[in-house]
């Protein structure tokens, strides 16, 4: 357990930033995680009081010296605070509402983990067989490093009877400080940094450890910690370095982390918030709610418009972001919740209905997770869709995408694109550009986790004139102003890294299917036997479908732009114009 560390100025806040000469240090220990809210009412200054209800454990048995220049003063706790029951625990906090950046603060930012880094991490222990583990840190931000000047008084029980109007200087990060999640970070990577770990460039709160074949991550999210390593002797070595420097507790093999149940079988692990939904669905009043199929009316789209205003915004803005936090390991809604999010700053009626439909969805799914298996991790898999101008308002349209490596969904996005896209193409490219990016990443990432992938990603998409674009230098008059993302997507095609003929094969699959391809005109085979002879050329041969769409593009009685804008906007037309071609050959 550690201490806090106060030192005392006098009670002249005006005058102790200008004197620390009569500074005395008092060292407070056994102080336990609290149950209590502690708050401050103390005339708006930076200041944090404890309230008097509140008991601790025995600082005797719990109470460590910090090291600091000097002499230390101890306090031990009066016994009057004592208590038998551990539910009455308190910790000292501050409250940092009134904190004022450039004067008692400055960067606040502390990353956390990403969903997608824990996914890809788990997937390659679960591969691999590694043990995970899930690690707690008591009193995590009392280890953090303040670099800030931070005043409060005297917590209530805890006065110097000397310097009873003295205050207290904060050299320790304490919570409720907007700094203290910043600060223990820092102090954690500093230290993992010196005892071998690596910090990762994709993400900056995964930590990498390889010496020989020995390999260790760690996932940090604020206090909450996964420890992965490829041999029980490099766990105890890790943990005893770990223990040594911070209060760290083996929680034992990964169970629950960021309200997340996990269930861990022979090959597999099972993800999921089912605790965390039930809560959900009682914060919204609607446990007894009757379940629907599906988590949204495909025969109706959202409008900023429709319906009365909301009255309690509160509500809705809460349950949305709890919502949000459920696709964590439901990606079923992740576009639900997306429409219902757009509209969190000024939410109506018919904005709550379509957010209760989500629930009403949870409640007939409740048992609904991710599941990792263990299976290939040597390829990754994309594949990403988009309409066009599908949002009322604003005719914005909506991409999404999602990731497999192997059998494993890794990643998934459901997003409303910020630019409005003048073709149906141009909007599926920028889907396909949001898919890369992540793709890019993800390799990138597993590249940092020492499993480089060899083969190129797959990523799938209908649209053909999206897929021409990502192999072909071509730009025409309504394609030239998304140059950028044509660009990023073609270097990522041209590098390896992305396939595209299987892009070709799939859509040319998908237009010789009833729905998209009606009875062929003008050709002198029949519509049954042109089906069957194209798709064995398909299955034969790999490039063919490139082959044939670069075939038909060079008809001479079509021009490339006339080929995006006229023939090629009808599955129909580019069937016919691929047909004829193969029987004049």
């Amino acid at each position: 357990m550690d201490s806090l560390t106060f030192t005392f100025q006098p009670s002249n806040i005006d005058s102790v930033r200008h004197s620390r000469i009569q500074s005395k240090s008092l060292t407070i220990g056994g102080f336990t995680d609290c149950n209590v809210r502690i708050t401050s009412n103390l005339n708006n200054r930076r200041f944090a009081s404890v309230t008097t209800r509140a008991s601790f454990s025995n600082p005797q048995s719990e109470e460590k010296q910090q090291p600091e220049e000097g002499s230390v003063e101890e306090v031990r706790i009066p016994k009057a605070w004592l208590n038998a029951s551990k539910a009455l625990e308190a910790r000292l906090v501050y409250d940092g509402r009134s904190q004022q950046v450039g004067i008692d603060c400055g960067e606040t930012f502390s990353p956390v983990v990403k969903p997608s880094t824990i996914r890809t991490v788990l997937s390659l222990a679960l591969s691999h067989s590694w043990s995970i583990h899930q690690l707690d840190v008591k009193n995590a931000f009392l280890h953090g490093n303040l670099t800030e000047t931070v005043y409060m008084h005297q917590p209530p029980g805890f006065k110097d009877q000397q310097y009873p109007n003295h205050v207290c200087l904060l050299q320790r990060s304490l919570y409720g400080l907007k700094q203290a999640p910043r600060a223990w970070y820092q102090r954690f990577a500093e230290y993992v940094a010196s005892i071998g770990f690596i910090h990762s460039q994709c993400d900056h709160s995964l930590f990498i450890y390889r010496k020989g074949h020995d390999i260790a991550y760690i996932l940090l999210y604020v206090d909450d910690i996964i420890l992965i390593t490829s041999t029980p002797q490099l766990h105890n070595q890790i943990m005893s370095l770990l223990s040594h420097e911070f209060a760290m507790k083996d929680l034992g093999p990964l169970t629950y982390f960021l309200g997340i149940a996990v269930t861990r079988h022979s090959d597999s692990l099972f993800l999921s918030q089912q605790k965390y939904a039930k809560d959900v669905i009682d914060r919204a009043g609607m446990s007894s709610c009757k379940p629907v199929a599906t988590p949204v009316d495909t025969n109706t789209k959202l409008s900023a418009t429709d319906g009365d205003p909301f009255e309690n915004i509160t509500l809705y803005r809460q349950l949305a972001g709890a919502l949000q936090y459920l696709t964590f390991t439901r990606p079923d809604i992740s576009y639900a919740v997306q429409q219902i999010c757009i509209h969190m700053h000024a939410p109506r009626t018919s904005h709550f209905n379509a957010l209760k439909r989500i629930l009403r969805y949870i409640q007939g799914t409740i048992n609904f997770g991710l599941t990792l298996s263990k299976s290939g991790i040597s390829s990754l898999i994309a594949y990403t869709d988009a309409d066009w101008g599908g949002c009322p308002d604003t005719r914005h349209s909506t991409s999404g995408y999602c990731v497999y490596m192997g059998d494993n969904l890794l990643s998934w996005s459901s997003k409303r694109q910020s630019t409005m896209s003048r073709s149906s193409a141009e909007a599926e490219y920028r889907g396909v550009a949001n898919v890369v990016s992540e793709i890019s990443w993800l390799r990138n990432l597993l590249l940092e986790l020492h499993h480089p992938l060899s083969h190129a990603t797959l990523v799938y998409c209908d649209n053909v004139s999206a897929i021409y674009l990502s192999g072909n230098p071509v730009q025409h008059q309504r394609t030239k102003h998304i140059e950028m993302d044509i660009h990023f997507v073609r270097e990522q095609v041209r590098r390896g890294r992305i396939h595209e003929s299987e892009w070709l094969r799939a859509t040319l699959h998908k237009w010789l299917d009833d729905e998209y391809c009606p009875e062929p005109t003008n050709v002198d085979i029949s519509n049954v036997a042109a089906r069957s002879y194209y798709k064995s050329l398909i299955e034969n041969q790999t490039d063919l479908g490139d082959i044939l769409l670069r075939m038909a593009m060079e008809l001479e009685t079509i021009s490339y732009q006339e080929s995006f804008h006229g023939a090629f906007s009808s599955a129909n037309a580019a069937i016919n114009l691929i047909l004829e071609r193969i029987l004049h050959e």
